[in-house]
């Protein structure tokens, strides 16, 4: 699906994460353990502890019931999953918008309680 979206919005999903996220210092989480809670502990981006979030998401790879690690796991705090948002052009959004209306059922008034204005985070 990522190939769909704009060029505009792929650069700066990119250079928001290129940026933002300190690859190395994560990837050293990886040869202490094979535990999630080290990765998920503090927003990815701003480092924010997750626990002081009003609200995050966390995102990850499965292949069945093992998780793929580095850069996954990761907690994004609703203040960066705003800033990501925010980057993306209006056709890379309709794109998402079309992607979980199809794909996802969400209960009524689930937009109450999602991050980022209405709709779910991408990343």
């Amino acid at each position: 699906m990522a190939q769909e979206f704009s060029d505009e919005s792929q650069q700066a999903l990119t250079g928001f994460f290129t940026q933002r996220i300190e690859h190395e210092k994560r990837s050293q989480l990886f040869s202490s353990c094979h535990l999630i809670d080290p990765w998920i502990q503090k927003c990815a981006a701003c480092d924010t502890p997750r626990r002081e979030t009003t609200t995050h998401s966390l995102g990850g790879i499965l292949l069945g019931e093992a998780m793929v690690y580095d850069p996954y796991p990761l907690c994004l705090c609703g203040t960066c999953e705003e800033e990501i948002q925010s980057l993306l052009s209006h056709q890379t959004l309709g794109i998402w918008d079309d992607f979980v209306q199809t794909n996802f059922d969400c209960p009524p008034g689930q937009q109450l309680d999602l991050p980022t204005r209405d709709r779910p985070a991408l990343f």
